[in-house]
């Protein structure tokens, strides 16, 4: 989101650090701007999930422009129980973050993990069965983050692999398939379509 508001607010060129040297893409007209986000964002998904590896002055405005008029999920989730209890806004939150668990060490990615389930605990009372990759891709998401996730306590978890369930992944609940409605694809037609299997059948 944010880097799409970063080139949609620039009308020539946008500008960024990249391996010491100065990278320069058009932003002049609408196919500028998409090649832009294109570069930029798969970019920036193949570097390091350590924040100091993104590009200073890129997006840090953007970003906490989208933050003032985005809810606070964990806020709101707390205010939205009707249980009795205290919200747990109160106490110390776990701290959570939405990295891609592969690029992680290994000691790190458990730790996303877990704590994302100890704030969702801390917030509604009940502590999360199922997990999605962060992503979800290959490159975010490989066998010894599986094998995490079952260790985490998941019972199952979901990754952005498309396809459907088979028998066969009930030896792999922590590495099912998800199909994803984002973007062009939410329309009741591509559920239908993806619901059928025929997609990944072909």
């Amino acid at each position: 989101m944010a880097l799409e508001e970063v080139i949609a607010r620039t009308n020539d060129e946008i500008a960024l650090q990249r391996d010491s040297e100065t990278w320069r893409l058009s932003t002049a007209t609408v196919a500028n701007k998409e090649r832009a986000f294109e570069q930029v964002y798969w970019w920036l998904r193949a570097i390091d999930e350590d924040p100091s590896a993104a590009p200073s002055g890129l997006l840090p405005s953007a970003m906490a422009s989208i933050a003032r008029r985005v809810p606070r999920g964990g806020d709101d989730l707390g205010r939205d129980q009707h249980h009795g209890r205290r919200s747990a806004r109160h106490h110390r939150r776990p701290k959570k973050d939405h990295y891609a668990i592969a690029k992680l060490p290994e000691r790190e990615a458990m730790d996303q993990m877990v704590g994302s389930a100890d704030r969702i605990e801390q917030e509604l009372g009940q502590r999360p069965a199922y997990f999605a990759f962060p992503y979800g891709d290959p490159g975010s998401a490989g066998p010894r983050d599986f094998a995490l996730a079952a260790r985490a306590g998941f019972k199952t978890a979901v990754t952005t692999r498309k396809g459907m369930l088979v028998p066969d992944h009930r030896d792999h609940l922590t590495a099912l398939p998800r199909v994803s409605l984002n973007g062009d694809y939410q329309s009741l037609t591509y559920t239908a379509v993806h619901l059928s299997g025929a997609p990944f059948a072909l």
